[in-house]
């Protein structure tokens, strides 16, 4: 019987430390279990990205852009200095998340 208490801690030092760029297999090797395991224990941890989650994450997504994009474009008119690059790079990024087989412009 394992214990729930050192499982939720443990769950917890391979998030943190996959969030902070070490791989699975390090860990793996560090905790002596498999990848497959701190691959499970991400699953326990991470929220679940289903198609509705994805839906609504993406439209929070574009209304940021386009409060950003409403925010830069007037500044871009009113100076036209380097606000004008950043309207084209959220106006890029806002069409590529509404259109996703749209080409990514760099």
């Amino acid at each position: 019987m394992t214990n729930s208490i050192s499982d939720d801690g443990r769950d917890d030092f391979i998030l943190q430390e996959r969030l902070a760029g070490r791989s699975a297999r390090s860990i793996s090797k560090e905790l002596r279990c498999t990848v497959g395991e701190v691959d499970a224990s991400l699953d326990r941890t991470l929220p679940k990205i289903d198609n509705d989650a994805r839906r609504r994450y993406v439209a929070l997504d574009l209304n940021r852009l386009d409060g950003m994009l409403e925010t830069f474009y007037k500044r871009a008119i009113e100076k036209a200095d380097a606000q004008a690059g950043l309207v084209c790079v959220i106006d890029s990024r806002s069409l590529a998340r509404r259109i996703p087989q749209c080409p990514a412009v760099h």
